[in-house]
């Protein structure tokens, strides 16, 4: 496998960061995929080719998947990453977690599982892995899997401070409050999220109407000024 060619295939499993993960060829190699979710059909062109895995570009869904997740419709889902698996249906969602926790148990720490009837019948010596004890419809207020953070943590960014002929100071670009994409500084300007509470998003956006109605900068460390 080079960089630059084109494979299609399904996509069988997804990454703690809510990439599709595929394989090619004879000895099948691991695809990582954007954009791409489980059931996926995908047409992908190569980015990175390493010696156990693969990066690469979603040119095309070929044929959605059906555990799909269709009242999703963040606008913000595919730059932010605070919501990787909001793509997909919830029960999906809950599967994919307990099957990451029991790799990550039994691959790094040597743990053996077996299932409860096993557990019951015979002293095995091996523990027993339960199912995701997941959300209710009737939770958060009958907002069920969305809503339910409690706490917020979002950067404020203006883009720093430029100097106008005559010494003024103003902000680079309007204030943006949210959340910072995976490996970035820059802050993704999220007038709402889905996983947050309604109160949270409305205190935010008082911060952000403040920011713009005072012209207020947000703190730049590169100059050491600014407010926020």
């Amino acid at each position: 496998m080079e960089k630059g060619q084109i494979y299609e295939f399904t996509i069988e499993d997804m990454s703690n960061e809510g990439q599709g993960i595929g394989r090619i060829g004879d000895d099948g190699l691991v695809v990582f995929v954007p954009g791409a979710v489980v059931g996926d059909t995908v047409r992908v062109k190569l980015t990175k080719v390493k010696k156990n895995y693969a990066l690469s570009a979603l040119l095309e869904i070929l044929e959605e998947s059906d555990k799909r997740n269709e009242e999703f419709d963040c606008p913000h889902q595919d730059v932010c990453g605070g919501c990787p698996y909001g793509k997909i249906q919830y029960e999906e969602q809950l599967k994919l977690k307990y099957n990451q926790v029991k790799n990550k148990l039994e691959r790094l720490g040597g743990i053996s599982f077996c299932t409860e009837d096993e557990a019951n019948g015979l002293d095995s010596g091996k523990a027993v892995l339960r199912p995701i004890i997941g959300m209710q419809e009737s939770d958060n207020d009958d907002q069920f899997c969305y809503r339910y953070r409690n706490k917020a943590t979002m950067p404020v960014s203006t883009g720093g401070l430029m100097t106008r002929k005559g010494g003024i100071q103003e902000p680079v670009h309007e204030p943006r409050i949210g959340f910072r994409p995976p490996k970035s500084h820059d802050v993704i300007d999220c007038t709402d999220c889905y996983l947050q509470a309604i109160p949270a998003m409305a205190a935010a956006d008082a911060v952000r109407q403040f920011m713009e109605e005072d012209h207020i900068c947000s703190y730049d460390k590169r100059w050491d000024k600014g407010l926020m």
